[in-house]
């Protein structure tokens, strides 16, 4: 059963407007014929058959009034139910119908579509086993690396807290597991990563006067108002002082999984969401997801057999943790993390870094190529290459979009310049070059914070402060996605909307009598004014067709048929 309503009239509807409509519905390129079999004041009830397999669809149309608001009820229901496969037809008829009818309103709302929640149940029990093989494989790793209580010493401390709040709960829906560990079990999907890349860290501080000096100072200043300042001063000050004591990725899981793994895992969270959301689906995103839920078992799979390997020769000997401790590095040292501390103070500066200046363009820019790439995920007439910045390269090739279509390439680089020295200015330098030629440049920079001493005043002035700026940047990402519906054009929707002219118009179908080799669909074209015929719009797929001399069917001359007419022709002079 698929049900949706359209919602208030864009314009009065004339009295014979479901009866104008449901004639209509025979103009559709999938419908072969469409009869009203009851008509009623305001509900017709039509019958539906397909052309590409005379499957018949019950289809009702109503019109009902609430709140003085016209809405438009429509259910479409197939003879036969499709058990073991995905009713192409039916997915195919309830967008034409929609798209029919959907100019005529201002909103139309998706009320009960069991086809999309079929293809949700397929693909969250894929989605649950997968996520499982993570936790599994993080447990069984990390139990043999750390022993049975890694959770408590190498899990972030937020983590702990959503595991004790919701521990409780599951224990109780499950009694006979209360004594068993559900740690990984009871996080979220997303809470896997996070596990997986956490990074240990310690305080590391050779001057712990610059400390004592500022919690001395918190003593003798009560106002709220300095006392705020003189907390984040502290919390400030700690946070520049903390050294990576253990990398989790780095140091345990990296040698298992692929350099995409992480970016797939994040791909992967995010269709779990829209799977468990109650997200609609699509045979385009069936796809996608199912893609994305290979790949990332494919990893899993391949990180397991190297483990597999890995425990016999780890049983014969135990790793020793060798913890190394960091001493002070003399009276000089001292000195500047005291002058640094009493500056920032003094003249309400603050000079980060390069690693927290790095921290400001990364979360920029990551959301920015991270966007882009959710916008046009489930294209699949284009290819999208991404990466994340990396403060370990000056020059990078952050996103690469190319067309199957044709030959056009958009590609965004970045060049990297971080000072951390007082009033230092860093710049992050993007590039938009499309087809090998530069079209575009944005820069975002930041000025670190500048000091000081005013010997006649006996404390520190500013020199310059700290100042991040983003000029231009939004319209820099602008013109990118301008750039992209141009070069990149959706052409399935171009055909779509060919194809209902042709059918209502009259005029040469765009479309082939045929599905596309590669992705199945039916989107290989006819009509060069949309691109190169034999093309598939949708995958980009290339054909050879010819069209048949005696009935001018077009047909795929690789797969059936002679070289001027068609197999079902063939097939009748044949029997002739």
């Amino acid at each position: 059963m698929i049900r949706f309503v359209m919602v208030k009239p864009k314009k009065e509807l004339p009295m014979d407007y479901l009866k104008d409509k449901s004639s209509s519905l025979s103009e559709l390129l999938l419908v072969e014929n469409c009869n009203i079999y009851e008509k009623v004041e305001r509900v017709a009830k039509l019958k539906i058959v397909t052309k590409k397999s005379t499957d018949l669809y019950f289809t009702e149309m109503k019109l009902k009034t609430y709140s003085g608001i016209q809405h438009l009820f429509v259910d479409i229901e197939p003879q036969k139910i499709h058990t073991n496969d995905i009713d192409l037809n039916l997915h195919e008829l309830k967008i034409q119908i929609k798209n029919k009818l959907r100019k005529d309103w201002e909103e139309c709302v998706w009320l009960e579509d069991e086809q999309s929640t079929s293809i949700s149940e397929e693909l969250y029990g894929k989605i649950y086993r997968v996520e499982n093989k993570l936790r599994q494989f993080i447990n069984m790793k990390m139990i043999r690396k750390n022993g049975v209580e890694w959770w408590e010493n190498y899990s972030p401390s937020y983590l702990n807290e959503k595991y004790k709040k919701r521990q409780k709960d599951y224990k109780m829906a499950a009694e006979s597991f209360k004594n068993v560990s559900d740690r990984l079990l009871s996080i979220d999907t997303d809470d896997l990563l996070k596990i997986m890349t956490y990074q240990i860290k310690k305080l590391k501080i050779q001057d712990f006067t610059t400390l004592e000096v500022m919690l001395e100072g918190i003593k003798e200043n009560g106002e709220a108002v300095n006392l705020v300042q003189n907390y984040k001063a502290i919390v400030n000050e700690m946070k520049k002082n903390m050294d990576v004591k253990e990398d989790l990725w780095e140091g345990i899981f990296k040698e298992y999984f692929p350099e995409n793994f992480i970016e797939e895992w994040e791909r992967f969270c995010k269709n779990r969401n829209h799977v468990a959301h109650n997200k609609l689906l699509d045979l385009s995103a069936l796809d996608k997801i199912n893609e994305n839920i290979r790949n990332v078992e494919g990893y899993l799979e391949e990180a397991k057999k190297e483990f597999d390997k890995e425990l016999s020769e780890e049983e014969l000997s135990e790793e020793e943790e060798n913890e190394t401790l960091e001493y002070i590095n003399g009276e000089k040292r001292k000195k500047e993390l005291h002058e640094l501390y009493i500056m920032e103070q003094e003249a309400g500066i603050s000079i980060l870094n390069a690693n927290m200046i790095f921290d400001k363009f990364e979360e920029v820019i990551n959301q920015f190529i991270e966007d882009i790439d959710d916008t046009y995920y489930f294209r699949n007439d284009i290819e999208i290459t991404k990466n994340k910045m990396s403060i370990a390269e000056s020059e990078q090739d952050l996103l690469n979009i190319s067309s199957k279509i044709n030959d056009d390439i958009l590609e965004v680089k970045s060049k990297l310049n971080i000072e951390e020295v007082q009033q230092g200015e860093s710049e992050v330098l993007l590039k938009l070059i499309i087809n090998g030629k530069m079209i575009e440049e944005c820069s975002l920079k930041y000025i670190n914070g500048g000091a000081e001493f005013q010997k006649d005043l006996g404390y520190y002035l500013p020199t310059s402060y700290n100042e991040f700026s983003q000029k231009g940047f939004e319209e820099f990402v602008e013109h990118i996605s301008e750039f992209i519906e141009d070069y990149f054009p959706n052409l399935k929707e171009e055909m779509e909307i060919e194809m209902y002219i042709a059918a209502k118009d009259g005029g040469n179908n765009p479309v082939a009598d045929f599905s596309c080799e590669e992705c199945g669909e039916e989107y290989v074209c006819t009509n060069d004014d949309i691109c190169e015929i034999g093309t598939c719009v949708n995958c980009g797929a290339k054909h050879e067709i010819s069209t048949c001399e005696r009935c001018e069917v077009t047909y795929n001359q690789n797969i059936d048929g002679g070289e001027y007419i068609c197999q079902n022709c063939l097939e009748h002079y044949l029997e002739e």
